[in-house]
């Protein structure tokens, strides 16, 4: 049996709620982060791109390196930050070549971690941080290995989960989200501005940040890549347009007019019981 193909029914401006999938339950659980609409969910931009063609061993992570790997949970702890009452939660992962510790100074979600099983084979997403003179992850992603799920070949989009969602979740609602998109409207930008700034469309960039262009695999945890750019233009332009705008009704408007009341001062500082300097 054939699955129901996707309805092209949906604007930027259409309720999250009719995105398939979400409906109203979910579609007040991302209104409470700020997403109402299909337009607000796709500016739901990755945090970060799993390159599942460069996985790593641990005993070749270095500073810096943006990674994915395998690995094997070997404990879950936490402890007390300092003389205060907040926690830091501390995974030990390892694989055949060394191990890792995986550290959150805040909870992603009320049972994030009781998941994470000893012995449980997990993929971490993440930067490698040299904390103290020892290399570690600092919230990392963290997920179960769901061979279904298993991409080769591909950069996947890695999202900030909310409230239990997980990233491969959010990922496919957004997809849903292109699916049953109709049209994104016209560009804000004239052809000339993106020509003379070497810049995509606005579709285009909104549909690459989301489903990465491997000729550009290495640039988009660096976000450089054209939909990056793209992206950091259109809003560091609205800012600016923004404070201009600000600027010009500031000189449009009338200022109070001081009088320059000097008797009414000279008689005020008469009556002063100490000379002013």
């Amino acid at each position: 049996m054939n699955a129901t193909p996707y309805k092209r029914n949906l604007s930027p401006d259409s309720d999250l709620q009719y995105v398939k999938g979400v409906g109203p339950a979910l579609a007040a659980l991302f209104g409470r982060n700020g997403y109402r609409t299909v337009g607000d969910f796709t500016k739901n931009y990755p945090r970060a791109y799993e390159d599942q063609r460069a996985a790593r061993l641990i005993s070749t992570l270095q500073d810096g390196d943006i990674v994915s790997l395998k690995a094997y949970v070997v404990n879950v702890s936490n402890y007390n930050m300092g003389a205060s009452s907040r926690k830091v939660y501390d995974i030990m992962v390892r694989d055949q070549s060394g191990q890792i510790r995986c550290k959150f100074f805040r909870v992603p979600y009320k049972g994030y971690f009781e998941r994470f099983k000893p012995g449980t084979e997990i993929r971490v997403v993440g930067k490698v941080t040299n904390y103290r003179g020892r290399l570690e992850f600092h919230h990392p992603d963290m997920r179960d290995i769901d061979p279904e799920e298993e991409i080769k070949d591909a950069l996947i989009p890695i999202y900030i989960e909310h409230e239990g969602m997980s990233s491969v979740k959010i990922q496919k609602f957004i997809q849903n989200c292109f699916l049953q998109l109709k049209e994104w409207g016209e560009d804000k930008f004239p052809e000339s501005i993106m020509k003379k700034h070497n810049l995509v469309t606005h579709e285009q960039a909104m549909h690459e940040i989301h489903h990465p262009n491997m000729a550009e695999a290495s640039l988009y945890n660096q976000y450089k890549s054209s939909a990056h750019r793209r992206i950091i233009f259109e809003e560091f332009f609205w800012l600016e347009l923004y404070l201009a705008s600000k600027k010009s009704n500031l000189k449009k408007e009338k200022g109070i007019v001081v009088k320059n009341e000097s008797k009414l001062s000279e008689a005020l500082i008469k009556s002063l019981p100490f000379e002013l300097t």
